[in-house]
């Protein structure tokens, strides 16, 4: 592998040709952190899935408002997280988005982690190959 760059840390490499990157967001709250996870699953097929941690704030009671202002609009924060809740119920799932912060060596930093990912991964998925190929073979003979 390449010598690592700055704002990209390789959290882990499993033997399963799995590797786990990590993206610092540059407002230095790790929840906000991007984690590439690149694999090949159980059938062969390679993946990469990008997740990041997204929280819901309607109009959060840690605002920097005056305390009777909070109180006062209790009623239309909690309308709000109510309707959340409904949609999580009914629909399985609540659709928000978020960003992440960059900087030239952070845009560095995802570069290199999709391209050694990417590596790794094609590697695992040969290897996935090979042994499904020899395990047809050996049935074959047998």
């Amino acid at each position: 592998m390449a010598k690592l760059v700055k704002k990209v840390m390789l959290v882990a490499d499993y033997e399963d040709g799995t590797t786990f990157w990590r993206i610092p967001c540059d407002c230095s709250d790790p929840d906000h952190d991007v984690h590439l996870w690149f694999e090949v699953d159980e059938d062969g097929i390679p993946a990469l899935r990008i997740t990041r941690e997204l929280g819901f704030y309607a109009e959060s009671w840690y605002s920097s408002d005056p305390w009777f202002e909070r109180v006062g609009h209790w009623k239309d924060r909690m309308i709000k997280r109510f309707k959340a809740s409904m949609k999580i119920l009914f629909k399985g799932y609540l659709t928000m988005d978020g960003e992440v912060c960059l900087s030239k060596e952070g845009i560095e930093g995802l570069q290199f982690a999709l391209t050694e990912g990417t590596k790794v991964m094609v590697k695992a998925e040969e290897s996935f190959a090979a042994k499904r190929k020899a395990e047809a073979e050996a049935k074959k003979d047998a």
